[in-house]
């Protein structure tokens, strides 16, 4: 199994001299949060080979699963929001440019996020 993220290595967007962090910060801040993602939800047996890029997500994403010659890529998504799942380009450039099958999965919301407000308003209609 391979777990890949992507991060953006730029920096101040309008101002490129700026930079929040250095971009081997944020490639080990990445690799931290993928790592205990890993940890947290594969069983212990499993390995998982941790891919972290830099660079677009849905060009990095097919290249890398060009690469390694995956079978099947898994993808997260609910559109712009939330840390983790993809935007809706990212999704629908990787599902029609990849190489294989690809899986896409809703983010499910926690009790108490958004999914209880969007509950409430619709007892409300």
């Amino acid at each position: 199994m391979h777990l890949a993220s992507v991060y953006d290595p730029g920096g101040g967007g309008f101002f490129p001299h700026v930079t929040e962090a250095a971009p081997e910060d944020k490639e080990a801040k990445v690799r931290e949060s993928l790592d205990l993602i890993a940890r947290k939800y594969l069983p212990h047996p499993l390995n998982a080979t941790l891919h972290v890029v830099a660079g677009t997500p849905s060009e990095k994403l097919v290249a890398l699963a060009g690469q390694l010659c995956v079978d099947l890529i898994v993808l997260v998504s609910r559109g712009a929001s939330g840390r983790w799942p993809l935007r809706r380009a990212t999704v629908e450039y990787v599902t029609v440019n990849a190489p294989c099958a690809v899986l896409v999965l809703p983010v499910l919301d926690k009790p108490g996020s958004d999914g209880e407000s969007v509950a409430h308003s619709n007892s409300d209609s």
